[in-house]
């Protein structure tokens, strides 16, 4: 990042900013030939010289700083890559208020942007893998939590999503692959800030086929380029067009494998911006997005679970100890909304039986009520039954646990046994009382997604000594001023375990979305100087781990995976000086380096 010898040309700006250069003889662009524009003031912006057309402005500056932070080689960056990344981020077209600063335009850069540069840079700095360690089956399990707004109108939605989809993936050679969905079903839920629900649900055969890649460590990318698409219409009722269309800026989806190859995951936020439609050709049908219309915002985070399918599998797939966690999210009708988690214990005897002893599972419960204002409850406790339900493991792993002959839970179980998600959907219908089902109402949805961990024995926290996990969390926030969010960690997040595991410490950026009430409008979090916490550190035989830090109302439950790759927990935040204010409730993944 610092200057290499001396300065190569100068010149002086027209009026207008422009300038001229001669690139000195032997000097070819490259990451590391670096332009820098000084003001009256002293401020000075920088830009790589990768081209020889090159603007001076807050991106440029930007994407140099992420390079320098993520300590890339700067002499050996393709130059084609910074070019694309530098069109990439102008395709969300973001627009900073007059009269802001440089360094108010960076940060909103980072808050906008700074996920999905992280995401590109780790691609740009990654060696091409074997396509062959991940050709297969894969089943892939979306769970989203997310905000829409109105652009000023008062006027917003809580969004709870979840699917599943199966993917045939094939190796194309040099570390590219092709993946092809072959089948889905999701179900997705919209609760209105001014009361009342939308849920609609699908199942599908598959159809779409796209190119992605995977790297030296079994991570595999996805990338959308930007995208433009208008509203579905029904011409029976809408004879004049579609009322509303969408932009989707670029996205690079980076899902990383747990250590075993036979699970992924990631935590992935998705925007889109909606607009009313316009009329081009005067034809009485609206045939285009109005870019001068813009109606509001849809943006989530969506947690990712990738795991491949096996051959010849059978219940004795998953058989043992397993560690689980579960993570709920449910909305009503009249503004109720709750979100839980749950950490236990379950045994599956590797036939057709699994079984919850008494007192293993404790759940954590946030319940969000409206009315005058925002009332928060949140709860803790013990389930005081003991439970004793079937399961069924197919030949390719898909999974289910049954009660009375009848799946409560669907899911898969990972080649290698060594991790199972689940996904149910649950709603309460109001019938209004008569047997018309066209009168039925929804009063009630949830989504919940449930992980098992296989558990080992004889681990102790000496077992996590010297070592660094990645964190990837999806964490809900709410506060009874009615202030939301919904976040995760920057790539650079992690936690890092002491000389003999009895403490780590987790130096945490946030990224995410906030707003100020259900109808406000969306923000962009990004928190680039996060102090570092210490947390104790207990783990028990069988891989039950908790961290705690008092100060900071920061606790953390789940379990290690034999083989200490991985963990998965819940994690929990409250505010430690008063009581039901302000409550974090969400999911954590830990991936070994």
């Amino acid at each position: 990042g610092n200057q290499v010898g001396d300065v190569l040309a100068s010149t002086t700006t027209s009026i207008t900013g422009d300038y001229s250069l001669a690139l000195p003889s032997g000097v070819d662009f490259s990451g590391d030939l670096v332009l820098r524009i000084t003001g009256n003031s002293g401020t000075s912006m920088s830009a790589q010289v990768v081209e020889q057309s090159v603007d001076i402005n807050p991106i440029s500056q930007y994407i140099l700083d992420k390079f320098i932070e993520d300590g890339t080689e700067l002499a050996s960056l393709p130059v084609n890559d910074v070019v694309a990344l530098t069109g990439k981020i102008e395709e969300f077209d973001l627009t900073a208020a007059p009269g802001t600063d440089l360094t108010a335009m960076l940060d909103q850069l980072e808050a906008e942007v700074g996920t999905f540069v992280d995401n590109q840079i780790t691609v740009i700095n990654s060696v091409p893998g074997d396509g062959s360690t991940v050709a297969g089956n894969w089943k892939l399990f979306s769970f989203s939590v997310g905000f829409h707004d109105s652009e000023g109108q008062g006027f917003g939605t809580y969004a709870i999503d979840m699917d599943s989809s199966s993917f045939a993936v094939a190796d194309s050679g040099n570390g590219s692959i092709e993946l092809t969905e072959s089948g889905y079903e999701g179900v997705w839920t919209n609760a209105y800030s001014g009361g009342g629900l939308d849920v609609e649900s699908e199942i599908g055969s598959g159809e779409d086929t796209f190119p992605g890649s995977v790297d030296a460590d079994g991570n595999i990318v996805v990338e959308s380029p930007f995208e433009e698409e208008l509203q579905t219409v029904d011409t029976q009722v809408d004879v004049d067009g579609p009322d509303y269309g969408w932009r989707w800026p670029p996205s690079t989806i980076l899902i990383d494998d747990t250590g075993s190859g036979n699970s992924k995951f990631a935590v992935f936020q998705d925007a889109g911006a909606r607009y009313l439609t316009t009329d081009t050709n005067n034809d009485g049908v609206k045939d285009a997005v109005d870019p001068n219309a813009k109606d509001g915002d849809e943006v989530s985070l969506q947690a990712l679970f990738l795991l491949k399918q096996g051959t010849g599998m059978g219940a004795g797939s998953a058989q043992g100890s397993y560690g689980m966690v579960n993570y709920s999210v449910g909305v009503g009708s009249l503004q109720f909304g709750e979100i839980s988690s749950e950490v236990g214990i379950v045994t599956f005897d590797g036939t057709n039986t699994v079984d919850i002893a008494s007192n293993a599972v404790e759940e954590i419960r946030i319940e969000r009520s409206y009315g005058q204002g925002i009332n928060l409850n949140a709860t803790t406790t013990l389930d005081p039954t003991s439970q004793s339900l079937g399961y069924s493991v197919a030949a390719n792993g898909e999974f289910a646990v049954l009660e009375n002959q009848t799946a409560v839970l669907e899911g898969q179980v990972s080649a290698d046994g060594s991790l199972i998600v689940a996904v149910a959907h649950d709603e309460t219908v109001d019938n209004k009382g008569d047997t018309d089902p066209s009168n039925d109402e929804i009063t009630n949805s949830s989504n919940d997604i449930r992980t098992f961990v296989k558990l080992g024995s004889g681990l102790q926290s000496v077992d996590l000594a010297d070592s660094t996990y990645d964190l990837r969390p999806l964490i809900q926030n709410a506060e009874s001023s009615g202030r939301q969010a919904i976040f995760t960690l920057s790539r650079a997040s992690t936690i890092v375990f002491d000389a003999d595991g009895g403490n780590a410490v987790i130096t945490p950026s946030d990224r995410g979305i906030e707003r100020d009430n259900d109808g406000a409008e969306i923000q962009a979090i990004a928190v680039e100087t996060p102090q570092a916490m210490q947390l104790p550190v207990q783990v028990s035989g069988n891989g039950h781990i908790t961290m705690e830090d008092a100060n900071s109302g920061v606790y953390i439950e789940g379990y290690v995976a034999e083989d200490t790759s991985m963990f998965i927990g819940r994690v929990y935040i409250t505010d430690p000086q008063s009581a039901n204010t302000s409550e974090d409730l969400g999911l954590v993944v830990g991936i070994k380096q």
